[in-house]
C-alpha cells in the first residue's frame, strides 16, 4: 500500500487518465497514418518523419502519464514535463493560428493540452 503522502489527489488523477487518453489520439492523429489529421487543410505540411518523432514522443509520455495515474504515485519530474509539453503545445498552437499560420479551428485544440498544463502546474506549485 502507499503512503497517504504518496498519493494524488482524485483531481490530479482523473486529469492524468484523461491525458493518457488525449496523449493516445495525438500520438495516432500526429503520425503519418491519419493523413487527414496529420494535414489538415489550411495546416503547413510536414515531412513524414517529423509526425513519426512527434507521435513516438507523444505516446512514450502518454504511457508514463497512465502509468502515473494506474499507480497513484505522482512523480515531480514527469509532472513538470508534463506542464511543460502541454503548455508548450498549446501556445504552439495558439500562436500559429494567431500570425495566420493554420486555422483558430484547428489552433483552439490546444485548449485541452492548455487546461490539463495549468493543474499540473497547480499541482507543483502547491505541493512539496
Amino acid at each position: 500500500m502507499l503512503a497517504a503522502e504518496a498519493r494524488m489527489p482524485g483531481w490530479l488523477r482523473g486529469s492524468l487518465f484523461f491525458t493518457t487518453a488525449l496523449n493516445l489520439v495525438g500520438a495516432l492523429t500526429m503520425s503519418p497514418l491519419w493523413p487527414a489529421a496529420w494535414n489538415p487543410p489550411g495546416t503547413p505540411v510536414a515531412p513524414a518523419l517529423h509526425g513519426w518523432i512527434i507521435s513516438s514522443f507523444v505516446l512514450g509520455f502518454g504511457i508514463a502519464y497512465g502509468w502515473m495515474a494506474w499507480t497513484n504515485t505522482p512523480n515531480r519530474g514527469i509532472l513538470a514535463l508534463a506542464c511543460y509539453g502541454k503548455l508548450t503545445f498549446a501556445m504552439a498552437m495558439y500562436g500559429q493560428s494567431a500570425v495566420g499560420n493554420m486555422p483558430w479551428m484547428v489552433g483552439i485544440t490546444g485548449t485541452p493540452d492548455l487546461v490539463l498544463g495549468l493543474m499540473f502546474g497547480y499541482y507543483l506549485a502547491t505541493t512539496k
